[in-house]
């Protein structure tokens, strides 16, 4: 997956971010010096701590389920249309 051009914060500075709160520094600390919240570098950390290096990579943005998904009698009719 592409690193968005406008992120602040890429897989080595995810990283870094969890080095230094790792070493004892505070998270609002390390959120200034990096430029993102402290929500953020919680964010990391957790999933750092969850699932190790793999959790510091980039993820879709796609839902995992949609609230209301498109019913199947139109996803069918734009099947259709496509097909032509």
């Amino acid at each position: 997956m592409n690193v968005h051009k406008n992120a602040r914060l890429t897989l080595l500075g995810r990283e870094r971010i969890v080095r230094q709160i790792e070493s004892g520094q505070k998270p609002k600390a390390v959120a200034e010096a990096a430029g993102v919240c402290p929500r953020t570098v919680r964010k990391w950390v957790k999933r750092y701590r969850r699932e190790g290096l793999a959790g510091l990579l980039d993820r879709s943005s796609r839902p995992h389920r949609l609230y209301r998904p498109t019913p199947p009698a139109v996803v069918e009719q734009v099947a259709r249309r496509s097909c032509r």
